[in-house]
């Protein structure tokens, strides 16, 4: 920069700037910077200060101005010169220097840490390691190298203290297995290696918490041995141990995994049953101990027979502590002994009786198909508009002959319960195509017959070939054939039960929803099974048209089953006032005691092979008028 005295720019690095005056403008210098008036008013012969340009105003400039005289003939005459310089130029050399001190800064401290680190490796790391095997050792670990091949006082000292390691190591090991010993005798039986009477009511308080926690129920069973004494005292106790060994033995192998089996001392055994459905579950248990005691013990080339006596309570019925369960449990074993040894008894008489018949009914319905005392009948679905028969319902009939005609309600839980279910319902399967085929042999028609089918025939494999190896073997036709599922059969497994039923359906054979509006069907997986009709439930009808409720509920189903093109029927009518609400609801069909009651193959034969059931039409019609 070069100005006058009075500041205008003589040089500026501005071209625009220079001789500002001559272009009829003054460019002065303390216009740019400031403090260059100082010079101007004669207050600083030079100055020096930091700017930014003006181009670019994150460029910093450092600039230098001085006073410098102009001749010599006034005083006052004097010229400026100045210099701006990029601060980024003076800084960069001192930058350098910083950088260069930084780094020789850091290499010295880390050298210096290098050599550190080094020296305490080097010194420190021996005592190191035997700090942490002491560690190590302390807490039961593995103890890691120690310096034992060193030839100075610190490999002594490793070789010392591994020596000294090793021998607490064998000591401590010899205690724990002392210890464990120990604990193993204290909780089992030393002669048959059972859980004595400590652990097995210390097992029995953990079972009755598990079993509080899951509303669960669980037995416990006590056994004894009947006349063991004599054994004791005719052959010696060397027989009468090995006898208790071999009993021990059967115990074990006969009980689940999961059970206890302990003696208690003497000829006593106990067992704890978790997870139990029902106390009957037991009497197979039961049975089966009281069978394997039967087989004959052979000793030292001596055979010779023992039976034993049970007793056995529940929990919760008979007990809710781990003392009271077993005291009941003895209790039980004596009444045992005292209806004649080699039997079981619960606690309570009802609870014996119960299982006994339980038992006993299960074994006379194992027989019944053997001995063909199931028997079918049919009940009649009539046609509302027409009132005729449109189909039927088959129905079984247990004849026991004992106790007479049973209806399915005092047998079928007890088949599902057994899995007996399963073989039962393929034999109503096979009974009613049978019987289709005969009604059509002497040419009537029945219209297609309902068969119910549990949950378990539907889960079972090999259901559909079941269904055609029947429909073959007994040439009835597939359309004479309709199955009726519940809601909770369908929603058991709902995605595998829709896959099942459409096979079932490709055979041409009719699907119907038994007592509808009792489960929780989905409506999203209703409008995809491929049924055909509903059943409205007889809950829904007994109180109609009493009560509104029902009566909306019975006009909701109709609704519903006619926007999806199903027929329905109406299930339970034992009225005329309940005929009418539906015959003026416009609903298909109904069935009930008010047609006819489910009748053996003559009686219904002879009923749809006879014009008198349109007369019920009239009646209904004479009401509603």
């Amino acid at each position: 920069y070069l100005t006058n005295h009075e500041g205008d720019y003589l040089i500026n690095p501005e071209i625009t700037k220079t001789f500002g005056f001559d272009h009829g403008k003054r460019e002065l210098i303390q216009n740019d910077f400031k403090k260059a008036k100082l010079i101007i008013d004669e207050k600083k012969s030079d100055i020096v200060l930091n700017t930014r340009g003006e181009n670019d105003a994150n460029d910093a400039f450092v600039s230098a101005f001085v006073k410098v005289p102009f001749g010599t003939l006034a005083e006052n005459r004097f010229v400026i010169m100045g210099l701006s310089i990029p601060l980024e130029n003076v800084l960069q050399e001192t930058r350098l220097l910083g950088l260069n001190i930084v780094q020789i800064t850091l290499t010295f401290s880390l050298l210096a840490i290098l050599i550190a680190w080094f020296l305490s490796r080097v010194l420190s790391k021996p005592l190191n390691v035997m700090a942490e095997a002491m560690s190590q050792f302390s807490a039961g670990k593995a103890i890691a190298d120690l310096p034992v091949n060193r030839n100075d006082e610190i490999g002594y000292l490793a070789k010392c203290f591994l020596s000294m390691a090793s021998k607490l190591n064998l000591q401590v090991d010899q205690l724990q297995d002392k210890q464990l010993h120990l604990d193993y005798l204290a909780h089992h039986d030393q002669l048959t290696n059972l859980p004595n009477r400590l652990l097995f009511l210390d097992r029995l308080v953990q079972a009755i918490h598990k079993a509080h926690r899951g509303q669960e129920q669980l037995a416990v069973v006590f056994i004894d041995l009947d006349r063991f004494k004599h054994i004791n005292d005719s052959l010696g106790h060397f027989v009468g141990d090995q006898v208790l060994k071999i009993a021990a033995s059967r115990l074990k192998e006969h009980v689940r995994e999961n059970d206890t089996i302990s003696r208690l001392g003497g000829d006593e055994f106990t067992l704890i049953i978790e997870d139990i459905q029902d106390p009957s579950n037991v009497v197979h248990i039961a049975q089966k101990l009281i069978s394997v005691f039967n087989e004959p013990f052979v000793i030292e080339g001596r055979t010779f027979y023992l039976s034993c006596s049970i007793g056995i309570s529940t929990y919760p019925q008979n007990g809710i502590d781990a003392n009271e369960l077993l005291r009941n449990a003895d209790a039980a074993m004596y009444k045992a002994k005292e209806l004649g040894r080699n039997n079981f008894q619960f606690y309570t008489e009802d609870m014996t009786e119960n299982a006994l018949q339980h038992v006993l009914m299960e074994t006379s319905l194992r027989r019944a198909l053997e001995l063909d005392e199931l028997v079918l009948h049919f009940q009649p679905q009539i046609a509302l508009k027409t009132s005729e028969i449109v189909g039927m319902e088959a129905l079984i009939r247990w004849r026991h002959p004992e106790y007479g005609l049973l209806m399915p309600k005092d047998f079928i839980p007890l088949a599902e319960e057994t899995g007996l279910i399963v073989d039962i319902g393929e034999w109503v399967l096979r009974a009613a195509c049978q019987q289709i085929k005969r009604w059509h042999d002497k040419g009537l028609n029945p219209g297609p017959v309902a068969v119910n089918v549990s949950s378990k025939q539907l889960q079972k494999n090999g259901f559909i070939s079941t269904i055609t190896r029947i429909l073959r073997d007994t040439s009835c036709k597939p359309q004479c054939l309709e199955l009726e599922l519940t809601e909770g059969t369908i929603m058991h497994d709902s995605a595998q039960c829709i896959t099942i039923l459409k096979e079932i359906k490709k055979l041409g054979i009719g699907i119907a929803i038994d007592d509808f509006g009792t489960g929780y069907s989905s409506l999203s997986y209703l409008k995809q099974l491929p049924i055909s009709k509903l059943k409205i439930d007889r809950s829904f009808v007994q109180d109609i048209p009493q009560s509104a409720d029902d009566v909306a509920i019975a006009q909701a189903i109709i609704s519903l089953a006619r926007c999806m093109n199903l027929t329905v029927i109406a299930e339970g009518v034992e009225t005329i006032e309940q005929l009418c609400f539906f015959k003026n609801e416009d609903c298909d069909g109904a069935q009930g005691y008010f047609f006819a009651q489910p009748l053996p193959v003559d009686a219904i034969t002879e009923l749809f092979s006879s014009p008198a059931l349109p007369i019920r039409d009239l009646a209904c019609e004479k009401a509603s008028n």
